[in-house]
């Protein structure tokens, strides 16, 4: 039984069931990878050490990678799409395994 009267919460115009439903919550989350991706590039080139992006860089596209993926399944993309996006951030997250294998 759906209940007619029931307020969806909104962000001014978009509700959330369809800010979820759209993919936009993807959107937002590859937005702020990018956004701490170019943080950390900045504080590492201001401290002189740039081995902090270079250790974050293999895990943050990981991440990027599978919220390209989940935008892929939550627009209905090609399922083509969906693989290659996860076959790469698989690629990526074993470079981020492989120096801590190591040591």
């Amino acid at each position: 039984m759906v209940r007619s009267d029931v307020r969806v919460p909104s962000f001014g115009f978009i509700a959330v069931s369809e800010f979820f439903a759209s993919g936009r919550v993807a959107d937002v989350v590859l937005v702020l990878i990018g956004v701490e991706a170019l943080i950390l590039v900045g504080f590492s080139h201001f401290t002189g050490r740039p081995a902090i992006a270079r250790e974050a860089m293999p895990m943050l596209a990981s991440g990027f990678f599978l919220a390209l993926a989940f935008r892929f399944a939550l627009r209905d993309e090609h399922w083509m799409y969906m693989a290659l996006a996860l076959v790469f951030a698989l690629a990526a997250h074993i470079f981020d395994l492989l120096p801590r294998l190591r040591s």
